[in-house]
């Protein structure tokens, strides 16, 4: 079961797809050092061996928001729709607590 979202260990998570990965390398590092969030990024927080289906779930259940990169590349990744869907999912949960 999630955190309450005020004791979740992450204030963004980014979905984004691979090929974004030069912007959001760099909106990371603004939303880190300028403007202090906590940032879930794959490329820092998911391990070489992780099952990314269960994986991602449960980063999205330690956020308290998601920012999703709405790129034309993003847009038509599976990945990007799961992480949105998962979000969404997440978001009519907490609402039931």
């Amino acid at each position: 079961m999630p955190s309450p979202l005020n004791r979740r260990d992450f204030d963004i998570f980014l979905s984004h797809a691979h090929s974004d990965e030069t912007f959001v390398s760099e909106l990371d590092q603004w939303l880190t050092e300028k403007v202090g969030f906590s940032v879930w990024y794959d490329a820092r927080e998911l391990s070489g061996g992780a099952l990314l289906a269960t994986d991602l779930q449960q980063a999205i259940e330690r956020c308290r928001g998601v920012l999703l990169l709405a790129s034309e590349e993003s847009l038509s990744r599976g990945w990007v729709k799961a992480e949105y869907n998962s979000a969404m999912d997440e978001r009519a949960n907490e609402r039931r607590l």
